[in-house]
């Protein structure tokens, strides 16, 4: 080798050096953006994992106190706040399978039964459908009650409003008397109130969850309808399940087993 020579073969490992510098900024960058990526798909996917966390606890709400229940509920709202749409459908099919999950499992006990233990069981919970179906009428009426009267008081406020101001002062005091009525009602104005839930409302969502469940549990909840119809027929009680009219055929949804 000559002197000549040496230099360039400097420059040759000074520029392959640098092509595996290159190389390695880009890999590192890669892992980079990846690490970065996976990092903030577990933090935005957080809310749904404690979520199905709290689904999956199963937790009987009427064994806690009110505070406890309160705290959960709290939880559970603001988890609610934070997930995506597809999230919550995630949530929501997760629900489902937990309650069929679980409704299985009573109906699976029920048919177990001896003939006996399957009418007093029938006949306790065909009392207790009576005694919310009347305590949901009893709250609706109250509802509408509230309601109307509320309407009334804001009809009386907008009259006597505008029934200020006369027309001594031609339509310029009449227009601001009836501006000053319309603040009135306006103010007197009743506070949106969620209505109770009804058993249409109920058998609805039951219907919609027995349309997306498994042939097996659709089979043993529409079985355990039937033997229910026929209770509610022999007790007398002429009322649907669906709050409908005396006569009425039933509801293809049943509630819960």
């Amino acid at each position: 080798m000559t002197v000549a020579d040496v230099p360039e073969v400097a420059d040759a490992d000074k520029g392959m050096s640098n092509s595996k510098k290159i190389a390695l900024t880009i890999i590192l960058a890669l892992l980079l953006a990846g690490v970065s990526y996976a990092g903030y798909s577990w933090w935005s996917e957080a809310p749904l994992r404690s979520a199905l966390a709290m689904i999956e606890e199963d937790v009987d709400f009427s064994t806690l106190s009110k505070e406890d229940q309160k705290a959960r509920f709290e939880k559970w709202r603001n988890l609610d706040k934070k997930l995506t749409s597809d999230q919550k459908s995630q949530v929501n099919d997760a629900r489902e399978r937990q309650y069929e999950k679980k409704d299985m499992q009573k109906l699976n006990t029920f048919f177990a039964m001896t003939k006996a233990e399957q009418k007093k069981q029938l006949v306790d919970e065909v009392n207790r459908e009576e005694k919310r179906r009347l305590e949901s009428e009893a709250r609706r009426k109250e509802f509408e009650a509230k309601r109307a009267q509320s309407n009334n008081k804001q009809k009386v406020a907008g009259a006597q409003g505008g029934g200020k101001g006369g027309n001594g002062n031609g339509g310029a005091g009449g227009n601001q008397a009836n501006a000053g009525g319309n603040q009135v009602a306006k103010a007197a104005a009743p506070q949106p109130t969620r209505p109770p839930s009804t058993p249409e409302s109920r058998n609805k969502r039951t219907s919609d969850r027995l349309d997306n469940s498994t042939p097996e549990y659709r089979a043993a909840k529409m079985e355990y309808q039937k033997l229910r119809d026929k209770t509610r027929a022999e007790m007398g009680i002429v009322t649907t399940p669906g709050g409908g009219k005396p006569g009425a055929p039933p509801q293809t949804g049943g509630k819960r087993g």
